[in-house]
């Protein structure tokens, strides 16, 4: 299991764009009830990728 530590600025958003995630995956991974949920210092479960978020080419 991977995590990250929220850092001062972060926003559900940009850490999903540095992730390379889903937003909504982060907020079910992490059980939050708000995407303002999140502060410095924090630590979120980076959820999984799933080969249904990658776009395959033949």
């Amino acid at each position: 299991m991977e995590t990250y530590i929220v850092e001062v600025g972060d926003n559900l958003k940009s850490i999903a764009d540095k992730l390379g995630v889903k937003v909504v995956d982060l907020v079910k991974e992490n059980q939050l009830e708000s995407i303002a949920d999140i502060e410095p210092g924090m630590e979120l479960i980076i959820p999984q990728a799933s080969h249904n978020d990658f776009d395959y080419k033949d």
